[in-house]
């Protein structure tokens, strides 16, 4: 089990940036992003229905997120100047979502 208590400690007034997960296209395009207070994971069933999953924290979505990665997927993180950065979704980049 992946323990990320050393990574992104859950307080009230924690800040994140707003960030996106992007999975790769064979995982059915699975999405998960918090922006503007959304913490949710968007992916398609086999029906090709929308399926949105809402998250109660930021620590729950990227332990789902980190079961789920492969080195293809990508980590964008927007800043408050609505400038998106795209990196590789690897452990040491999701420490970046932290302000």
């Amino acid at each position: 089990m992946i323990k990320l208590r050393n990574i992104l400690h859950e307080v009230k007034d924690l800040k994140y940036y707003d960030f996106q997960i992007v999975l790769t296209p064979g995982r059915d395009g699975t999405v998960f992003y918090h922006k503007d207070g959304k913490i949710q994971k968007n992916s398609m069933s086999v029906s090709e229905n929308p399926l949105i999953h809402n998250y109660r924290n930021v620590n729950g979505m990227i332990k789902s997120a980190l079961k789920l990665v492969t080195p293809k997927s990508k980590l964008t993180i927007w800043d408050d100047t609505g400038m998106g950065k795209s990196m590789p979704a690897t452990l040491q980049n999701i420490k970046l979502i932290k302000r």
